[in-house]
C-alpha cells in the first residue's frame, strides 16, 4: 500500500541507496494517495539535486599552481572565469557584493582575464564527491573567480575572492610585522595602507 512505498522510499533514502529509492520513487508517482506522490517527488529532486562546493585558499602564492578542491553532486563539468579588476571595477564590485545576484550580473557583464572549464571525475550514483583541481598559475593581485556547473553562469554560479601575494603578515596589539609568506623571513620597509570595504584609505603606516 501507500504508507509502506513511502516507508520504503524514505529507508533507502536515509540509508543513502538512491538507486533503490530513486526506482521506488516511480512507484510513488503511480500512487492515487497525493501526499505520497508529492513525498516520492521531493525525494526524487532532493537526489538529483545539482551541488557544487568550493574550498581555496584566500591568499596564494604568485606564478604557483593554484588548488582548489571540488566538492560536487550530479555535475560532470565545471566552469571557471577568472577576473582582475581594476581599482574602480574594485570599488565597484565591492558595493554590489552585498547582493550576490547583482554582484554576478557586474561579472558577467565583464570580459574574463580567462575562461577554464574541466571534465569531473564521473559519478552516476547521485552522491556527492571531492576532487582537487589547479586554476593554474597567476601574477600578484587581486583576483575574483567565478564558478558554475553551467557555461551559461547562471544565478547559480558563485565567486571566490582570491589575493595574490608574496606577503603576510603577524599582529600583535597594533602592531604589524611583515613577512614573506613562502620562506617566513621578516621584511623591512614595507608601506602599509589600510582601506575600508570601498577601497577608502583609513591610515598609512
Amino acid at each position: 500500500n501507500s504508507e509502506a512505498l513511502l516507508y520504503l522510499i524514505r529507508h533507502y533514502y536515509h540509508q543513502d541507496n538512491y538507486e533503490k529509492t530513486l526506482k521506488l520513487t516511480a512507484l510513488g508517482h503511480l500512487s492515487s494517495n497525493t501526499f505520497v506522490k508529492q513525498e516520492a517527488k521531493n525525494i526524487e529532486n532532493s537526489i538529483k539535486e545539482k551541488r557544487l562546493y568550493i574550498s581555496m585558499e584566500k591568499v596564494n602564492l604568485p606564478h604557483e599552481n593554484l588548488l582548489t578542491s571540488v566538492a560536487y553532486r550530479n555535475i560532470e563539468q565545471m566552469f571557471v572565469k577568472v577576473f582582475k579588476l581594476s581599482k574602480d571595477e574594485q570599488i565597484t564590485f565591492n558595493q554590489l557584493s552585498h547582493h550576490n545576484y547583482d554582484a554576478l550580473q557586474y561579472l558577467n557583464k565583464m570580459k574574463p582575464l580567462k575562461s577554464l572549464d574541466f571534465k569531473l571525475p564521473k559519478a552516476n550514483d547521485h552522491k556527492e564527491h571531492t576532487t582537487e583541481l589547479s586554476l593554474e598559475s597567476h601574477d600578484i593581485g587581486q583576483y575574483i573567480f567565478l564558478f558554475s556547473s553551467n557555461k551559461d553562469f547562471d544565478r547559480e554560479s558563485f565567486y571566490k575572492e582570491v589575493t595574490i601575494s608574496n606577503l603576510s603578515y603577524l599582529q600583535k596589539d597594533k602592531r604589524l610585522l611583515i613577512l614573506h609568506r613562502k620562506s617566513g623571513a621578516p621584511l623591512e620597509g614595507v608601506k602599509v595602507i589600510l582601506t575600508n570595504h570601498k577601497n577608502e584609505v583609513l591610515t598609512k603606516q
